[in-house]
């Protein structure tokens, strides 16, 4: 095995002053970037929206999502599974691509019942892992000012793009129920995450990559992806009670100590 081979890869995503943003790519004394652009399309709010509202429909959304199979399912993988046998322990979590609490469009309820699904699994983690308030991000940039102000009212923080993927460690938990593909890679190829709850990767096999504009560090975004599905324990999670105003989550990828 050759010294570049054992030297340690870093990345470092940056935001490019025309709105796209960049991987640093830095091995030993060599350095390279590529260019990426920004995913995300402006949604349709809804008008003199407030957080009141948005609390009242979280509540809402908080009681129908424990009602359902689903998550009498999370509760009890967690509690008679994934807390026996998860390592590492975990210690931070990112949320990516957790859309506007304002959203009038056709799934405008999916971030409430996405949050819920947040606020559940932490409230199960924490019985074994002490997670704290500030070590909870969203990384999001359509955003509007009722939702950061809801969002910190839940004591969560609000990052902007590209800087929750600087978040990622072995020890974190990502939750990220409908991003784009590219997003999934982009994530992975950072760092492995300790447990990955959202996109089913068995499902990315058909989906191609634009790797003209990538460049050759997004060729292998597959191989990425499917080095982390069998390298991690894969739970299917059952069919959403409402599949026309709700997705949480398709998977949950999580990391038991080798025996």
């Amino acid at each position: 095995m050759s010294l570049a081979e054992l030297t340690p890869v870093k990345r470092k995503h940056v935001r490019n002053p025309d709105g796209s943003f960049k991987v640093v790519i830095q091995q030993g004394d060599s350095e390279d970037t590529y260019t990426y652009k920004n995913l995300e399309t402006p949604r349709i709010l809804q008008p003199n929206f407030n957080v009141s509202k948005v609390q009242d429909q979280y509540q809402k959304s908080m009681a129908l999502f424990k009602g359902t199979d689903y998550y009498k399912k999370l509760v009890e993988l967690f509690k008679g599974c994934i807390l026996e046998k998860q390592s590492p322990a975990i210690n931070r979590v990112l949320c990516l691509g957790i859309g506007s609490y304002s959203d009038v469009g056709l799934y405008k309820l999916n971030p409430y019942y996405q949050l819920a699904m947040v606020e559940v699994m932490l409230e199960l983690l924490r019985c074994k892992y002490p997670i704290d308030d500030k070590e909870v991000y969203f990384q999001h940039n359509v955003y509007t000012k009722v939702d950061l102000e809801f969002l910190a009212s839940r004591k969560f923080t609000v990052i902007e793009v590209p800087e929750g993927y600087n978040k990622i460690t072995p020890t974190t938990l990502i939750y990220a129920p409908m991003v784009h593909w590219e997003v999934s890679y982009r994530a992975l190829e950072m760092q492995y995450p300790t447990m990955w709850v959202g996109s089913n990767f068995d499902n990315f096999h058909s989906q191609t990559s634009s790797t003209e504009s990538m460049g050759k560090h997004m060729k292998n975004d597959k191989t990425t992806v499917e080095k982390f599905g069998t390298s991690h324990k894969k739970e299917d999670m059952p069919a959403w009670f409402d599949h026309k105003q709700g997705y949480v989550a398709e998977a949950i990828y999580w990391n038991p100590p080798s025996t």
